[in-house]
């Protein structure tokens, strides 16, 4: 009885085992497997889309703050990924850089479960789609900017909304003046009035609050922000959708049916076996999730501003920081076209510059030849301006070939984000003579033209003894062609006149440092009819009275003459009929005659 109620033990356990390992040899585990696998990938990218949301809230305060600032984006560069660009750079000029990412796809719901075995199973149903928090701001009536989630505000735990930049403080008001104290009345000696108390100090003004940077992160498959560095969190909502129902299972496949007696002789087959029902078909996926709102939409740029528009649409425009640059220019116009001209042996031109910079913050410093010298001042308070001193030595350094001078000064300009050089040549001046340096002209004056070359600053001086009847009307001075131009009056004057034009060299040294133009101009000019040939003869003779030496003896000729030793000599009463001299009406410039 023991024997066998041990052996009936034996075949229990045998069947048992037996039993288990084939459900475990049937078991196919490989579908739960793929459904952790990717909830595990969901989480993952759902992390990695939380570090660029944190990074993109960080990076709109900036921008917040530099609009409140004026400062400028001084670079922007693209962020590519597999080809694809999901972000930029921007570069500010006072506050450095920060990364901007746009909107990227939210994480799939998960696929529903297969049906069972059998008939077809019903579809599981779609997995719900996983929610991404909308941060971005608004500008409140009181002119801050301020935290929103979802298009709501985003509040602490007291209800205020979280500030995202920060206010300046009001300054505190100025105390009042103490009264003056009363004066003392007359009759008896007054009493003093009392001195007026002091004014109190005005109060200091309240520090405007710091701006709020919130944090976010997912945990137990649910999003939670902090508004205190991470020492408090808040739920926002599920970061996963919940799986999809799984398919009903299929019916069992019926038995088949036995099958009939055969006759007499041979055995009846037996009867075929029912068919198992069919697989139920998969659960569809769950729909994809929408689109992820990572606070920024778009940046886009052209060469003015960048344009930063969030995922609600609104645009904020930074504008482009200006290229550096600089310009130059003298008071002594010795520079043009980035070209110096100096003689040798000059000190110093003073070269003035403006900077064009995103940034007060540069440094401008030269480089030069060893033929010359140069150092930098920069204004006190202007620190965009300044001048730059240059001066030559006695060896300038010159091209063999050419006999261009190699002597250069290199100016470089730096500010924080960006550094250029400037070259700046230099020529030695010259001033050269093209027409003769004597001009007649006639009784009735005129326009006069003096051609010159030069590539220096010139200055044009007359005689003020000249200044009533000759003045300079235009000077166009290159090295081409250089003219000055004076105009000269009528000399209605009984005398021919004489001045000179004085073109200088505006450094006043080189070879020549200056030179003279000389204006020759004739008188009246009429020639005089005389009755006695003999006696026009005589004075055509007399280089006194024929000053230019002609075959007349004009009506200005005669003005000339001082008195009548010029005209005659020391003889002038001897032999002579003035009887017959009427023309002696001429000689206007007598006022005195001789006895006799």
């Amino acid at each position: 009885m023991k024997l066998g109620s041990y052996i009936n033990r034996i075949i229990v356990w045998a069947v048992t085992v037996c039993t288990l390992a084939g459900i475990a040899g049937c078991y196919d585990d490989s579908e739960l497997r793929a459904l952790l696998e990717n909830r595990e990938r969901r989480l993952v990218a759902l992390e990695q889309e939380c570090s660029k949301m944190n990074t993109n809230i960080a990076s709109l305060q900036v921008i917040l703050n530099a609009l409140q600032e004026n400062d400028y984006i001084s670079s922007t560069a693209p962020i590519v990924k597999d080809g694809k660009t999901i972000g930029y750079t921007l570069t500010f000029t006072h506050r450095g850089t920060v990364t901007v990412y746009h909107g990227q796809d939210g994480a799939n719901g998960l696929d529903g479960k297969d049906g069972k075995d059998g008939q077809d199973g019903k579809n599981g149903k779609d997995g719900k789609s996983g929610s991404v928090p909308r941060i971005s701001v608004r500008q409140d009536v009181d002119g801050v900017w301020y935290w929103t989630l979802n298009g709501e505000w985003m509040l602490d735990v007291q209800g205020n909304k979280l500030q995202a930049v920060g206010k300046d403080g009001q300054n505190g008001k100025d105390g009042k003046d103490g009264q003056d104290g009363q004066a003392g009345k007359d009759g008896k000696d007054g009493q003093d009035g009392k001195d007026g108390k002091d004014g109190q100090a005005g109060k200091d003004g309240k520090d405007g609050k710091d701006g709020v940077t919130p944090l976010l992160k997912i945990e137990n498959n649910a999003w939670y922000y902090s508004y205190d560095e991470g020492a408090s969190w808040t739920w926002i909502c599920e970061a996963v959708g919940p799986d999809g129902k799984d398919g009903i299972d299929g019916s069992d496949g019926s038995d088949g049916r036995d099958g009939r007696d055969g006759r007499d002789g041979t055995d009846g087959t037996n009867g075929t076996d029912g068919t198992n029902g069919t697989d139920g078909t998969n659960g569809t996926d769950g729909k994809d999730g929408k689109d992820g709102d990572t606070i920024f939409r778009s940046i886009t740029q052209d060469a003015q501003n960048v344009y930063i528009t969030l995922s609600d649409g609104k645009v904020f425009t930074v504008p482009m920081a200006p290229q550096l640059s600089i310009s130059f220019w003298t008071d002594e116009d010795g520079f043009y076209d980035d070209t110096l001209v100096l003689p040798k042996m000059y000190d110093c031109l003073t070269l003035h510059y403006v900077v064009t910079s995103a940034t007060n913050e540069v440094v401008v410093q030269t480089v030069t030849t060893s033929d010359m010298g140069a150092y930098v001042i920069p204004d006190g308070e202007k620190p965009l301006e300044g001048i730059i001193c240059i001066r030559t030595y006695d060896n300038l350094h010159v091209d063999l070939q050419s006999g261009q001078l190699l002597s250069k000064v290199l100016v470089i300009v730096a500010n924080k984000t960006c550094t250029i050089m400037h070259t700046l040549v230099c020529q030695e001046s010259k001033l050269v003579r093209v027409d003769h340096d004597r001009v007649d002209i006639r009784q009735e004056g005129g326009k006069l033209d003096f051609h010159y070359q030069t590539n220096t600053p010139v200055s044009i001086s007359i005689p003020d003894s000249a200044s009533t009847w000759c003045w300079q009307v235009r000077t166009k001075a290159q090295m081409a062609d250089s003219i000055v131009s004076v105009h000269v009056e009528p000399n209605n004057g009984p005398k021919m006149r004489r001045t000179g034009v004085i073109v200088s060299n505006h450094f006043g040294v080189g070879d020549p440092a200056t030179f003279t133009f000389y204006i020759y101009q004739d008188c009246d000019n009429e020639p005089i009819v005389f009755a006695d040939s003999g006696l026009k003869q005589y004075l055509l003779d007399n280089p006194h009275v024929n000053l230019n030496h002609d075959s007349e003896i004009s009506k200005a000729e005669a003005a000339a003459v001082p008195n009548l030793y010029t005209l005659f000599g020391t003889g002038v009463t001897e032999g002579r009929d003035y009887r017959r001299f009427n023309e002696f009406q001429y000689f206007t410039g007598i006022d005195t005659i001789p006895d006799g």
